[in-house]
C-alpha cells in the first residue's frame, strides 16, 4: 500500500464474542504507520440475532472492547472506538439497519 496522503488508512473491525482480532498478526500484515483501527459496536440486526452473534455487555459498559483496544494500541496502532449504543439500533440509524433492516424505529421518533 502506498503511504497515505493526510489520514491513515483504516482497519475496521465490529468485535464480538469468540472473535479474535489480534493485534500482533496485523502488525505483521498492515504497519501502524500507514493504518489506524476503528473498532465499532457489533449492531443487534436480526442476523446478528438469527446467528446468535453478539458483545457481552456490549450495551451495559462503555469499554466492552478494552483489551483489543490495549493490545492494538501496545503493537503501535492508533486506535479509534466507537461507544455502543443501544438507541442507534431501536432508531435503525446504523448503516446496516437503515439499509438493511427493512423496519421502522422501535423507539419514539418524529416525521418533520
Amino acid at each position: 500500500m502506498p503511504a497515505p496522503k493526510g489520514r491513515k488508512y483504516a482497519l475496521n473491525f465490529a468485535l464480538a464474542d469468540n472473535y479474535e482480532v489480534d493485534a500482533q498478526k496485523l502488525k505483521s500484515l498492515f504497519s501502524p504507520k500507514k493504518c489506524m483501527v476503528k473498532i465499532t459496536p457489533l449492531h443487534m440486526t436480526h442476523s446478528c440475532e438469527e446467528n446468535n452473534i453478539q458483545t457481552s455487555n456490549g450495551y451495559t459498559s462503555f469499554v466492552p472492547y478494552q483489551k483489543a483496544e490495549a493490545d492494538l494500541i501496545e503493537a503501535g496502532f492508533d486506535v479509534l472506538v466507537f461507544v455502543p449504543s443501544s438507541d442507534e439500533d431501536e432508531g435503525r440509524i446504523t448503516c446496516g439497519n437503515a439499509i438493511l433492516s427493512g423496519s421502522m424505529p422501535e423507539c419514539v421518533y418524529n416525521i418533520r
